[in-house]
C-alpha cells in the first residue's frame, strides 16, 4: 500500500465554521493577493482522501493556523479539534475576531492569551495589509527595511524641483531683503510683511521636501 501524498506546502491553515466560509474565503483571498499561501479545507481537500488524516497533515505543515472566530466557530467542536491539535504540534495560533464575542468554554484555554486580529468592525478587504502584517509576525517574519542606494531614488517631479529650488532662493532673499530694508529705515511693518512673504515660500517647498522624502524613504 503506498504512502499517502504529503499535505500541499501552506503557509497558513485556516480553521473556521463551514457556516463562515464567505469569510474565510475572503481571508485566504487577502493573505494569498498578498503572497501568504493558505489552505482551507473546502478547497484542499481530495475527495477520495480521509478528512482527519488530511486536517492533521496540513496543520502540522503549517507555520500558522489562523482561527476564523465568532459564534459559529466558538461552539464548532471540529474547529476546537483544531486548536487543540495546533497547540500540541507548537503551531502558532491567530484568532481573527469577525464578531464582537469572546471565546468560552476549551476554546477560551487556547485562545485567551492570544493576540488577537479584529475584522469585527471593518471588513478584510479594508484591512488586508494588516492582517497580512500580523500573520507575518506570527510566522516570525520582520518586515524588509530596504536600503535604497543613490541611485534608486525616483528623480522628483518638476513641481518638486520648482518648489525646492525656489525655497532657497526664498531663503536667501529673506536674508538680503530684511537686512536692505533695515538699513533703508523702512517701518518696522513693512519689514515684517516682506519677511512674512519670503518666509512662507521658504516654508512651502520646505513641506515639499519633507513630503517627497516621505513618499520615498
Amino acid at each position: 500500500m503506498s504512502a499517502p501524498a504529503p499535505a500541499r506546502a501552506h503557509d497558513v491553515f485556516i480553521s473556521y465554521s463551514t457556516r463562515d466560509s464567505a469569510t474565510a474565503e475572503a481571508i485566504v483571498g487577502a493573505l494569498e493577493k498578498r503572497g501568504i499561501s493558505c489552505w482551507i479545507a473546502q478547497e484542499d481537500i481530495p475527495a477520495a482522501k480521509g478528512w482527519p488524516e488530511q486536517i492533521v497533515r496540513a496543520i502540522q505543515s503549517s507555520r500558522v493556523v489562523l482561527v476564523v472566530f465568532s459564534r459559529n466557530s466558538d461552539a464548532s467542536e471540529q474547529v476546537l479539534r483544531e486548536i487543540t491539535l495546533a497547540a500540541e504540534s507548537r503551531r502558532p495560533l491567530l484568532p481573527v475576531r469577525i464578531e464582537d464575542v469572546k471565546p468560552e468554554g476549551g476554546s477560551a484555554y487556547f485562545l485567551a492569551d492570544r493576540q488577537w486580529f479584529d475584522l469585527s468592525r471593518r471588513p478584510v478587504i479594508d484591512l488586508g495589509d494588516h492582517l497580512a502584517a500580523a500573520v507575518r509576525q506570527a510566522m516570525g517574519e520582520t518586515p524588509d527595511k530596504k536600503v535604497r542606494k543613490f541611485g534608486d531614488w525616483p528623480r522628483p517631479t518638476a513641481t518638486t524641483g520648482i518648489l525646492i529650488g525656489g525655497s532657497v532662493v526664498m531663503t536667501i532673499l529673506t536674508h538680503v531683503a530684511f537686512v536692505s530694508l533695515d538699513v533703508r529705515g523702512i517701518s518696522d511693518a513693512a519689514t515684517a510683511f516682506v519677511v512674512f512673504v519670503f518666509w512662507a515660500g521658504s516654508a512651502t517647498g520646505a513641506r515639499e521636501v519633507y513630503r517627497w522624502w516621505s513618499n520615498h524613504k
